[in-house]
């Protein structure tokens, strides 16, 4: 019989599910540099403002979040505008462009 097994990290620590995702929509720019395809490397813009989304104890908060330089943190905000604190342990982040997400 096939055996379990789980995905674990460069210290063989496994990596389970995380205890929450932050779903961040982004822009991306081209930064000129190509594959051996020829394709486009494109860089995530995370500076800025944009629409966030996270997701925890089964519960999808829709909100922004915010950078406002490359040393500040990213300030995560609900749809009331008020802070989104995230909860200790792994988090997930996901960085789709705009419109590049649903959720089922």
């Amino acid at each position: 019989p096939a055996q379990k097994r789980h995905a674990t990290s460069a210290g063989n620590v496994p990596v389970g599910s995380p205890r929450q995702t932050v779903v961040m929509f982004v822009q991306y720019e081209d930064t000129g540099e190509r594959d051996q395809s020829k394709a486009p490397g494109p860089e995530a813009k995370v500076q800025g403002i944009g629409e966030a989304w996270v997701i925890r104890d089964g519960m999808l908060t829709k909100g922004t979040w915010n950078k406002t330089g490359d040393e500040s943190p990213i300030t995560l905000l609900d749809g009331a505008g008020k802070k989104v604190l995230l909860l200790p342990g792994q988090t997930w982040i996901e960085l789709p462009q705009p419109g590049n997400a649903t959720i089922a």
